[in-house]
């Protein structure tokens, strides 16, 4: 799955801000994805880009009780100045017994494609 949600934001996101893009992301997923929650001692953030954009990835593990779910994500935090919004590419997998990567590779194309 690929889902784009945005929030307000005053600057380039960086490491400092992992603690909020944690929580940020933590609302967002649990609201749109219908309870999925984030394993909080299994997640990791690093500079990145996205296409031509500059970005924080951050990549970890979800679940879900309700559905019996879980997977990896990868979400990759831009910033855009002129409007002081942080865009939030988010990447998730469910296929259970079936190999991640090419799934990922392919939704990091589609991501690819954002522009703002």
């Amino acid at each position: 799955m690929l889902g784009i949600f945005w929030t307000d934001w005053d600057h380039e996101p960086t490491l400092e801000d992992a603690r909020s893009l944690f929580a940020a992301r933590a609302a967002y997923v649990w609201k749109r994805y219908d309870g999925d929650v984030m394993d909080s001692t299994r997640v990791r953030c690093n500079p990145a880009r996205l296409g031509v954009y500059p970005a924080l990835e951050m990549s970890g593990y979800w679940s879900n009780s309700r559905s019996v779910a879980g997977g990896c994500y990868e979400t990759f935090f831009v910033y855009e100045a002129r409007e002081k919004l942080l865009w939030a590419i988010d990447l998730l997998a469910f296929a259970p017994g079936v190999p991640k990567h090419p799934l990922f590779r392919e939704l990091r194309a589609m991501g690819e494609t954002f522009r703002y």
